[in-house]
């Protein structure tokens, strides 16, 4: 489980990565990201509302803190790409 939460290409952590990588690819020159913040912000609030869905119906309780780790890295990639965007200049 640990596996497929933090380090399986298809999984949460992992597709959390993926998107902040796309967007920062998108616009390596100014770092103007314009409105896509928003959609990254919101993809990343959906990703982790999802795991926090499916950790309370996992049965194993000894799971739950997996998911809960797992939501705590994605929440915190959330707040570190929030602080930077409030940071950027805006552009013109």
């Amino acid at each position: 489980m640990i596996y497929r939460l933090r380090q399986d290409p298809l999984g949460p952590r992992m597709l959390a990565e993926a998107l902040i990588r796309e967007l920062e690819a998108a616009s390596p020159h100014d770092g103007d990201h314009g409105g896509d913040t928003s959609v990254l912000l919101f993809s990343l609030a959906e990703i982790s509302l999802m795991l926090a869905h499916v950790a309370r119906k996992v049965t194993e309780a000894s799971l739950r803190p997996l998911f809960r780790a797992t939501v705590d890295d994605i929440d915190r990639m959330s707040d570190e790409w929030a602080t930077h965007y409030k940071r950027a200049p805006l552009s013109k």
